[in-house]
């Protein structure tokens, strides 16, 4: 069953959207689709699952049937239903580091474990949305080792005063050339 165009809050975000919506089944009991959009529906009524953002930043859904109820992370059914099964020792990564982001195009099986080649994510994102690149990460420590205002470049930057100490101290966005591992306070 295929959808023309994309839903109206999405127009025109994405070329991906720009076809037909592909829907697939999810898991073997066939109550639920997924769709090319990352859009989950109920396959009895059509009805589309509301997603929310969990605290780990992933897209999740409720999927409720027979009396149960599980919580899924939207990323691992669009990659399920799109890629196969998961590999053993692999996980779903996303290709821009957008966690939001769970078109299938975007996904990919990792090995478990694998960091991307800087260290982290392309970017952190703070809980106000407000994105930074690797670039402005190494302004920001570069700033605070000459003395800068961890509150000044909070505000100037548009982060918390601690995501500023995190970047400084190596806990977020480690310096080119270390390993995120050996950042303080993370753990192996």
């Amino acid at each position: 069953m295929a959808q023309q165009g994309p839903p109206n809050e999405c127009e025109g975000k994405s070329s991906a959207r720009a076809g037909d919506e592909q829907w697939r089944p999810v898991g073997r009991l066939g109550f639920f689709e997924v769709s090319s959009w990352a859009r989950v529906r109920a396959s009895r009524t059509g009805r589309i699952k509301r997603q929310t953002i969990a605290k780990s930043g992933f897209m999740v859904v409720n999927l409720y049937a027979a009396g149960s109820s599980s919580v899924r992370n939207v990323h691992s059914v669009v990659a399920e239903a799109f890629l196969g099964p998961r590999p053993s020792g692999m996980m779903v990564a996303h290709r821009d580091g957008d966690r939001r982001n769970n078109q299938p195009e975007n996904l990919e099986y990792r090995p478990l474990g694998q960091r991307l080649p800087n260290g982290w994510s392309p970017w952190i994102e703070s809980k106000n949305g407000r994105k930074l690149s690797r670039a402005e990460a190494d302004e920001i420590r570069r700033r605070a080792a000459l003395g800068g205002s961890t509150t000044a470049l909070a505000e100037e930057f548009g982060i918390s005063a601690p995501m500023v100490s995190s970047i400084k101290h190596g806990r977020r966005w480690p310096p080119i050339g270390r390993c995120a591992a050996d950042a303080p306070g993370s753990f192996r």
